[in-house]
């Protein structure tokens, strides 16, 4: 993408200079530079020759900005201080329903990013009655501590940037952009009354709402516009009709419809789970088939079940924020109305984490190079950072007399073995040096195992390699179906964003698991699969004692 702009960037220069102009303002007004399009595939008879008349350019002495307002944040970060630092108080209620308009925008958004800078940067070596730390140290406030309510009709990006422990709850509408970059918190929107309950009669806020979001909840007793929760990558959310392309490009997160949609449900979806309350089965020619397979929550299918309790506990959700008489009702009649929820899982999730898909899409060399790559990669890994610390290997523990066949003794082993093949290849390209003791050879192992240098993992996957000889193609395609669910797993523990629920996701997390073992009984762990090959080689080798 970078590439393709530097281009346009350069033939715009060179459209330039042909035309004798130094920059794109010399340009401006120059329409007299422009011609007309003639060729048969221009369509219509727009007669635009009146556009190229030169025009002076306008220009505006004393022009007149419209500057940032941001006046409720500041005055709600004064009383939550007030508050939650210096009274010690665990929750604070601000906002009092004031009355907002379309000039009120990101309301909310400059207080999440205050809360974040206070509770981060200025309040790290305080304990506040409000403020939990989590395991890295960042600090975040408790659920609901902050509750903000509002009213009226808000303008752009009502509630971007949603942090930990806030509660937006705003009775009326608002424009585009609610909930953008939301990590934390919940949104609640509810209905002032009026509207009626056909499509496109209650819309209470506009489009891409939660665009970009990672975490938190937004609850809509109401439609929202196009777009909603487009690039979602964590939120979950509840609404009561949507317009064209809802969840595109959705990476993570639940979204439950109980209303209308458009067409392009899911497109491009790549993760997460969308949930849509369907009486009258129109999903399935409105939904973008290349990317989402469409499943009854009540079908016999195996994910029918997990995605069943999804939307249950969705609904209560919403109930409880918004007292949406819609959820009531579906509460009240689930027996029945439960047969119309249909729930959309991304192709992609399937293709790339479930056993039976990989084997159908993968010949067995693709799965065995990954599975060899993965075991190797872990094994470097893993020494890599010990010898770049100067740590003693798995904390310096030592077998026990008769230990045999354990995990602790394979990963001592196969620690042996990554430091044995870095020494040889090491002495290899040192003539004249036979000692692996010498520091020319540590210096040279050192970069070897930093880099993870290509040739010495080549060497290692032919261990891997030949473990994973004794396999059928479906045991490794289960295992490669494992080790992508543990990086998945790895991926959301790593996550900056702690407060997702997605319980679609885990819940899917869970039943995978479950079908890997069911399908290969105990799966084989990467220290004893790589082990298995490894140590006929070590045996009639050098004693090799580490530097």
């Amino acid at each position: 993408m970078a590439q393709y702009l530097l281009n346009i960037a350069h033939e715009t220069r060179e459209v330039l200079a042909e035309l004798g102009m130094s920059s794109l303002r010399e340009a401006r007004g120059r329409s007299d530079l422009l011609q007309l399009l003639d060729h048969p595939s221009s369509v219509g008879q727009l007669d635009l020759r009146a556009m190229l008349a030169v025009v002076e350019e306008v220009t505006i002495g004393d022009p007149v900005y419209l500057e940032k307002d941001y006046t409720l944040d500041d005055g709600w970060l004064v009383q939550l201080r007030a508050a939650l630092v210096e009274q010690g108080e665990t929750t604070v209620q601000l906002g009092d329903g004031v009355h907002l308009s379309n000039r009120n925008k990101s309301v909310g958004a400059q207080l999440a990013v205050d809360i974040e800078r206070m509770l981060n940067h200025e309040l790290t070596d305080v304990e506040l009655p409000a403020v939990l730390r989590d395991e890295r140290g960042r600090g975040y406030l408790r659920e609901g501590s902050v509750r903000i309510a509002t009213s009226g009709s808000a303008g752009l990006s009502y509630g971007a940037f949603c942090n930990d422990g806030m509660t937006l709850v705003h009775t009326g509408t608002a424009n585009d952009g609610v909930g953008k970059g939301a990590n934390g918190g919940s949104i609640v929107v509810r209905s002032p009354g009026g509207g009626s309950d056909l499509h496109g009669g209650n819309v209470l806020i506009g489009n891409f709402a939660l665009f970009g979001a990672t975490g938190g909840r937004t609850f809509v007793e109401g439609q929202a516009g196009d777009r909603f929760a487009v690039r979602n990558s964590g939120a979950t959310a509840v609404v009561e009709g949507v317009g064209d392309f809802a969840c595109e490009y959705m990476t993570n997160g639940a979204v439950l419809n109980l209303g209308g949609f458009g067409k392009g449900v899911g497109n491009g979806m790549s993760g997460g789970f969308v949930y849509q309350y369907d009486p009258e089965g129109k999903l399935p020619g409105k939904a973008s088939a290349d990317s989402i397979l469409l499943g009854a929550i009540t079908g016999d299918d195996e994910h029918a079940a997990l995605h069943r309790q999804a939307v249950h506990v969705l609904l209560g959700w919403h109930l409880e924020a918004t007292g949406s008489a819609k959820a009531a009702w579906l509460l009240e009649n689930w027996e029945t109305e439960q047969h119309h929820f249909v729930y959309g899982m991304p192709r992609a999730l399937l293709q790339y984490q479930d056993s039976d898909e990989i084997l159908k899409a993968k010949p067995r060399k693709d799965l065995a190079d990954e599975l060899a790559a993965a075991l190797v990669a872990h094994q470097v890994r893993k020494f890599k950072l010990d010898y770049r610390d100067g740590n003693a290997v798995l904390d310096g523990a030592v077998p026990g007399y008769g230990e045999a066949d354990t995990e602790a003794m394979f990963a001592l082993l196969n620690n042996y073995t990554v430091l044995n093949a870095a020494q040889e290849m090491a002495l290899s390209k040192l003539p004249g040096v036979a000692d692996p003791s010498d520091p020319a050879v540590d210096k040279a192992v050192r970069n070897l195992l930093l880099t993870e240098d290509f040739f010495l993992m080549q060497r290692l996957q032919r261990y891997a390699r030949e473990a994973l000889k004794d396999y059928s193609d479906e045991d490794l395609a289960v295992m490669v179906a494992a080790k992508r669910l543990a990086d998945y797993k790895d991926a959301l523990r790593r996550r900056n964003v702690r407060s997702i629920d997605a319980p679609g996701t885990y819940g899917w997390i869970l039943h995978q698991d479950a079908k890997n073992v069911d399908k290969i009984g105990r799966l084989p762990g990467f220290e004893e699969l790589f082990a298995q090959h490894a140590l006929p080689d070590l045996i009639p080798t050098r004693d090799v004692v580490p530097s």
